[in-house]
């Protein structure tokens, strides 16, 4: 026996909150681009969870005409 034999997931908030976001027929949005959303994205991917929609705060945009 080890430590990490020891974890055990009983009730995950994330998924938790997700499915009632998924019940409620509003879009799922996720916000940002940057490490943490790629880790979740990454995430939802693996365990087929859908994502309707990415939203990224217009200033972190690269202009190349402004």
């Amino acid at each position: 026996m080890n430590f990490l034999s020891e974890i055990v997931e009983k009730n995950n908030p994330f998924l938790v909150t997700l499915e009632k976001m998924y019940q409620n027929g509003n879009p799922v949005v996720l916000i940002g681009a940057g490490c943490l959303a790629t880790k979740t994205s990454e995430y939802m991917v693996c365990n087929h969870l859908h994502i309707d929609y990415v939203a990224v705060n217009e200033m972190y945009f690269f202009r190349v005409n402004g």
